[in-house]
């Protein structure tokens, strides 16, 4: 089995799969599995692969996800980025630990109870999650119902129940045009989004008492141009990682009062960072006996995460545990995958199984 698998990861990670080309992948993956396997089409993007096995009503409904999809090669990684290299007890390609090598025990272990044919089971492989979580906003469109999601992202075998969310605003402070040779006449915006940035650290986040406290980080700032000409336009990205209690109202409001306060001569716009799909909100899985009965046959700590990811979707839609493989350096130079680890998340996942049959028996 854990020849298997790693032999399956080496595979995965030799098909590149930059997200939003997704296809080919999508193709092999869709070829390695068992029962009725569907390619679910995402705009802009590769498909999603959704296998099904339908099992035994009375058992409980299980979803493996992982997403299909990886960053590009970071600048400067020298070495063949779809050349899975073994070395040390590691395997290393891009994509290794995000999330190839977690991607092939979901495959793997989906395959092992279509077999079985006893538990109701659905293999998720989603793309664009490294983009704008098209994919797995895709497959929730259809309303599916499964008792637990279990993801396998690098988890570094500790169950992750729950997660941060994430909103982005975008600030366009305003200014006056004029000749640069002659700035008095004019309002520089680059000026006044000064003293906007100013205004903004004192913006305050929320602690939680499971997820931790918020964060707050300005992600980017553009303004002028070729011309010698006073900016009239210049605009912030705002990146706010959010708890519960947190609400994109309360933050449109929060911003606001403090830009109201700033200054700011020609005033300012406010705007949601553009994206395709919903931003993903926080979430904890509460404690289903299905979900003690996962850690309790894995033997999983439980951990809770601090960035985003396909799991705040699943996560608001039903129970959901991230476990998966140990790595490092995810989207850097010498990202690897742990190989034993790829065997561990295989025997406990089959634990789990064995588990929910002796329930059942």
């Amino acid at each position: 089995m854990a020849d298997e698998t790693l032999a399956l990861a080496k595979k995965l990670i030799s098909v590149p799969s930059v997200f939003g080309q997704e296809h080919e992948i999508a193709e092999f993956i869709a070829s390695r599995l068992k029962g009725d396997v569907e390619l679910q089409e995402v705009d802009g993007s590769g498909p999603n692969v959704v296998a099904r096995s339908e099992g035994d009503s009375r058992f409980p409904s299980i979803l493996l996800c992982g997403h299909m999809d990886t960053v590009p090669p970071p600048h400067g990684y020298g070495a063949d980025p779809y050349k899975p290299a073994v070395k040390a007890g590691r395997l290393y390609g891009l994509g290794s630990g995000d999330m190839k090598g977690g991607l092939a025990c979901a495959i793997q272990a989906y395959n092992r109870i279509a077999v079985d044919g006893d538990i109701p089971t659905t293999f998720l492989g989603t793309s664009d999650e490294e983009g704008n979580c098209k994919g797995v906003f895709r497959y929730l469109n259809n309303r599916p119902r499964h008792d637990l999601a279990i993801v396998l992202e690098p988890s570094g075998l500790k169950a992750m129940l729950g997660c941060r969310g994430r909103y982005v605003l975008e600030i366009v402070v305003k200014g006056k045009a004029a000749h640069g040779a002659r700035p008095e006449q004019g309002v520089n915006a680059i000026d006044e989004t000064a003293k906007a940035i100013k205004a903004l650290q004192g913006l305050k986040v929320r602690s939680h008492g499971i997820l931790g406290k918020g964060s707050k980080c300005l992600l980017k700032i553009e303004g002028g141009g070729e011309s010698l000409s006073v900016p009239d336009r210049c605009t912030i990205r705002l990146d706010r990682h959010v708890v519960p209690g947190d609400t994109k109202d309360g933050l449109w409001r929060e911003v606001g009062a403090l830009l109201s306060k700033a200054g700011l001569s020609e005033g300012y716009e406010l705007r949601w960072m553009p994206r395709p799909t919903p931003f993903l909100e926080p979430y904890v899985t509460k404690k289903t006996a299905l979900v003690m009965a996962f850690l309790s046959s894995t033997g999983a700590a439980e951990t809770y995460g601090t960035s985003v990811g396909d799991y705040n979707a699943l996560g608001a839609a039903m129970p959901t545990a991230v476990f998966g493989p140990s790595g490092e350096n995810w989207h850097a130079l010498g990202e690897f995958v742990d190989i034993e680890s790829l065997s561990k998340v295989d025997a406990k996942l089959s634990a789990f199984c064995e588990s929910l049959r002796k329930c059942g028996r």
